[in-house]
């Protein structure tokens, strides 16, 4: 009986255990193939969208069939971030789980960490640029400087990475998250 008391407060500490620099980079590498899928069959609905419009490129592509196209190829990073948002409401995103990775938070929280990324400053830049084409310059400037800040933020949490991997990154530090490990206990 006293073998089991001290597995349970072990267990708990294994399981709080700060992710290693390997588990930071699958989860990015898993989460980033994610973008590129979303970007592929972005450009396959774009060059099809153009390819029928043009009668297989027998007549030259109008202005509003390019802007189209070129609509779906901007949308492609605010529609993955939208779903890498609803996978990190549920705890992790499918890089961080595959990672043997977990996000300690509430939704909010998660949802937060997400917008606040450095892979999210793509779609405040795609927001600025939405913003800029409907409403005009100024209002643009709000989500533009918000990317630029996410991505500054995002080179200091790169350069903080590689000197101390286990460290929280800073956006897990604005959302008042932590990323920790789930694999521990199975002994991976």
């Amino acid at each position: 009986m006293t073998t089991s008391q001290p597995a349970a407060p072990l267990a708990a500490a294994r399981a709080i255990e700060a992710p290693t620099r390997r588990d930071r980079l699958v989860a990015a590498a898993v989460d980033g193939a994610a973008l590129a899928a979303f970007e592929a069959v972005a450009f396959v609905l774009a060059v099809t969208w153009l390819l029928a419009r043009t009668e297989a490129g027998a007549i030259d592509v109008r202005d509003g069939d390019a802007v189209v196209a070129a609509s779906m190829l901007a949308a492609a990073p605010a529609a993955w971030i939208a779903w890498l948002a609803l996978a990190a409401a549920r705890g992790a995103t499918p890089g961080e789980r595959r990672a043997g990775l977990r996000v300690d938070s509430t939704p909010r929280r998660a949802l937060l960490r997400q917008a606040a990324r450095p892979l999210a400053g793509l779609v405040w830049a795609w927001l600025a640029l939405f913003v800029l084409v409907t409403l005009g310059p100024w209002p643009a400037l709000v989500p533009l400087i918000v990317a630029a800040l996410i991505e500054v933020a995002g080179l200091a949490s790169t350069a903080l990475w590689l000197v101390r991997p286990t460290a929280p990154a800073l956006h897990d530090r604005l959302a008042g998250t932590r990323l920790a490990r789930t694999d521990l206990e199975r002994g991976a």
